[in-house]
């Protein structure tokens, strides 16, 4: 704002006399506060998963999972320090369960979801029902749902977590309590909730089998059950040109996202796809998987996708090679073509702002 001199002097001492009564001038402000497109705090920046599994086992070795409530190294993007955030509007961590612990239960408002990373047989219990987690599921914890998780095998189970912590925060709105027990009493069988709700069918209203709440009545999604389906899906549909082949998991209780703030989904990319467009602007990080046989993690990548307009002003891009954990913080023009079939673990904020989704429609960024 360019002002001659007598006036810039008149507001500032305005300025300097209101201050104490806690006012600012939304005119000095306004271009910083109600911005042309989405910029985002959160940068570019890798993790090596190696260095941070070493990490996360030598916590193992002087704190144990009952002490740490959960052992978890905070995956935090360097433009948002001290706020234990991968980006503006999520969460992320690496959780270690060595063999015979018991991470005890409790429940908060935070929605939760676990990508499993390695290790299988160790299992997470939600409202007193077990899922057993093998490489690749993913398993949710719904927010104010008890949960725990033990692992009863003889090998360290690792897996990503991921939150809604900073969207909590923001409404603040964190609650939290414990049980007072390690394990929460079992209230059905490990399964019994894929089998109930998890074929496209429920029990009857009112029904005694009918004992999982009515907005999320599924919490488990085994590799073993969505990794055909993308592969499926690969084999007869047309690929988009800049997801790939895409599948998203839903809430069979409304055919929506999994969770009120979170979403997730997986993609297929064949080996030499190039996208062709950048994504809308949603908060979003993302685990790689390579080859038709997972043989283990990957990458993590974090980022805030904006209009790649704004990607070339910055000119950043991400390097995804395996062992990695990226945070990027806008979304590349062009995905990076590969000599193998690779598979994306996509976990997103929800678009619950119609209004901002449509405007990202209007300009192109779908």
């Amino acid at each position: 704002m360019t002002l001659v001199n007598d006036q810039r002097a008149q507001l500032e001492e305005l300025y300097e006399e209101m201050a104490p009564s806690h006012l600012t001038p939304l005119w000095e402000l306004l271009s910083q506060l109600v911005l042309p497109q989405p910029r985002s705090p959160a940068v570019s920046h890798r993790w090596n998963y190696d260095d941070a599994r070493s990490y996360l086992l030598r916590a193992g070795d002087i704190i144990s999972a009952e002490q740490a409530e959960r052992r978890v190294l905070i995956l935090e993007n360097p433009g948002l320090e001290g706020l234990s955030a991968i980006t503006p509007s999520l969460y992320a961590g690496l959780q270690l369960i060595l063999p015979g612990e018991i991470a005890p239960s409790h429940r908060h408002t935070q929605c939760a979801l676990r990508f499993v990373i390695e290790g299988s047989g160790a299992f997470t219990s939600v409202g007193g029902e077990k899922a057993v987690m093998n490489p690749f599921d993913l398993v949710l914890t719904p927010g104010w749902e008890w949960h725990d998780h033990g692992n009863p095998t003889d090998t360290p189970m690792i897996w990503l977590d991921g939150l809604d912590i900073p969207t909590v925060r923001h409404f603040d709105a964190s609650f939290a309590e414990h049980l007072g027990e390690k394990v929460h009493p079992e209230t059905a069988p490990p399964g019994a909730s894929i089998a109930t709700y998890g074929h496209n069918m429920r029990p009857m209203r009112g029904h005694v089998a009918d004992y999982r709440p009515a907005h999320q009545p599924l919490f488990h999604y085994p590799y073993a059950q969505w990794r055909p389906a993308l592969d499926a899906m690969a084999a007869s549909a047309t690929i988009d040109p800049h997801l790939g082949h895409a599948l998203e998991f839903l809430n069979p209780a409304d055919g929506g996202a999994i969770m009120d703030t979170i979403s997730a989904h997986v993609r297929l990319l064949p080996a030499g796809f190039t996208s062709s467009r950048a994504a809308r602007p949603t908060a979003r990080f993302s685990s790689w998987l390579r080859g038709k046989v997972p043989h283990g993690w990957a990458s993590v990548r974090s980022r805030l996708a904006i209009a790649t307009s704004s990607l070339s002003r910055r000119g950043r891009n991400c390097d995804w090679r395996r062992g990695r954990i990226s945070s990027c913080s806008a979304s590349p023009t062009r995905s990076p073509s590969r000599n193998s079939d690779s598979i994306r673990r996509n976990v997103r904020d929800r678009d619950f702002r119609t209004p901002t989704a449509s405007a990202c429609q209007d300009h192109g960024r779908t």
